[in-house]
């Protein structure tokens, strides 16, 4: 086992080290699903939603039109 077997401790620590390797959403962190969303202009962020994508790419945009 990846993990010492005596103790709890050691699993959650284990399962801590696999959790901040999995892929995590650009917008929120949370974990992507197995099929996520993206956003052509956004070049290549990953979105666990559309609701997520949908924000990032309107935040996006929001900041470009703000004048200097």
């Amino acid at each position: 086992m990846p993990f010492d077997t005596g103790t709890f401790k050691a699993l959650l620590a284990w399962a801590d080290k696999i959790f901040e390797k999995l892929p995590k959403c650009d917008r929120c962190g949370d974990l992507l699903p197995e099929h996520y969303y993206t956003v052509q202009e956004l070049y290549g962020d990953k979105f666990c939603s559309e609701y997520c994508a949908e924000r990032a790419y309107a935040d996006a945009f929001r900041e470009e039109e703000v004048p200097a």
